[in-house]
């Protein structure tokens, strides 16, 4: 008797979930490596200043790659409710607000390294994170299993490709190794497949190495 069709392989959302874990530490701790910084130390304050607008591009980016194609996608699909996907739309708007106050007070910050303009920013950094950890446990329990259900592997992967494009070249061994900082041991096996054959060489042999040197310069001697 001839088998019948297979039914189609379903895409691997929790490489998202590890972009989130990512997010989710950066912000706690910048906000508390900005309140334990030196006041004044301007050289301080700017190697922290400039790993947090890293991470706060890469939020744009994220946000960016989900507004511009994933909701639209999730949006054609039937059965697909709208309303949550309209309100994944209001949370990144609530949130783009968050960020641009960040970024101002981020700014002075790095002009002045001033204990009141730090203690202002880190309070800042805690209300989007708090947002932020709202949306995207939301999105993980309510958007994930849904894309898992109605889009194909094809379609989750370009997702992937155009958040990873977006990513500035220079520093994309910096991104790759904030990923593999909340990666287990499979999980990291499956990014280091995702990477071209030349790249997994140059992280084993060279920028592995410097990315902990300069995430151990940004982190200092905090306790985090």
């Amino acid at each position: 008797m001839a088998a019948g069709p297979q039914a189609p392989e379903k895409p691997d959302t929790r490489d998202m979930v590890v972009v989130h874990r990512v997010f989710r530490r950066e912000f706690r701790q910048a906000a508390d490596l900005i309140l334990q910084a030196p006041a004044g130390d301007l050289r301080r304050a700017a190697r922290i200043a400039d790993h947090l607008e890293l991470v706060i591009g890469l939020l744009h980016h994220h946000h960016r790659s989900e507004d511009e194609y994933l909701w639209p996608m999730l949006l054609e699909r039937t059965g697909v409710r709208a309303d949550l996907v309209h309100r994944m739309e209001r949370q990144h708007e609530q949130m783009a607000g968050h960020l641009a106050n960040v970024e101002t007070l981020l700014a002075r910050w790095r002009r002045t390294g001033a204990a009141s303009v730090a203690g202002e920013l880190s309070s800042t950094l805690r209300q989007l994170r708090n947002s932020l950890v709202e949306h995207l446990d939301e999105e993980e329990q309510q958007i994930l299993p849904i894309a898992q259900e109605c889009m194909t592997v094809a379609e989750w992967e370009k997702l992937g490709e155009i958040a990873a494009a977006k990513a500035p070249a220079r520093q994309r061994f910096t991104v790759f190794g904030l990923l593999l900082e909340e990666t287990s041991r499979a999980e990291t096996e499956k990014f280091m497949m995702m990477l071209p054959a030349v790249a997994r060489f140059a992280w084993q042999f060279g920028a592995r190495h410097r990315y902990a040197r300069y995430i151990d310069r940004v982190r200092g001697d905090a306790v985090l």
